[in-house]
């Protein structure tokens, strides 16, 4: 990933005294184009200080398909996951959380074949799934 400090919108609402709420368009997770993404940036960074570390971790994001299909299998194990899957799953919400120490995401997406009309919230704590939540 190549994002530049100028890709991004400074969001005063969603900010607060930890992070810096950014917004940026069209960043690829799981060969999605997402059309909005919330980057949340240690409040006490200047954005371009961070930006090595923000793409570094945008490009593991666009990329983490084998650490995805694992979890996901061991959670839904009924679901016959294959690559095919991938394309059946639309995500509708990321939220990205980066400081010089840390790093993790909150991705939201709906997969039919394996909750229906319902909703999934997926925690990533660093390279690491953490949690998937059925919601909705």
């Amino acid at each position: 990933m190549n994002l530049k400090v100028s890709n991004l919108m400074l969001d005063l609402e969603k900010s607060d005294g930890r992070y810096k709420c950014y917004t940026t368009s069209y960043i690829k997770i799981l060969g999605q184009t997402i059309d909005e993404v919330e980057i949340y940036i240690d409040a006490s960074k200047r954005p371009i200080t961070m930006m090595k570390i923000v793409n570094d971790y945008l490009d593991w994001i666009a990329n983490f398909y084998d650490v995805f299909k694992q979890c996901y299998m061991n959670e839904f194990r009924d679901i016959d996951f294959d690559e095919a899957s991938i394309e059946e799953i639309f995500i509708f919400q990321v939220e990205i959380y980066i400081t010089e120490e840390s790093k993790g995401a909150t991705i939201c997406f709906n997969h039919d074949e394996a909750v229906g009309d319902h909703w999934i919230e997926m925690v990533i704590d660093e390279k690491e799934i953490e949690s998937f939540a059925v919601n909705g």
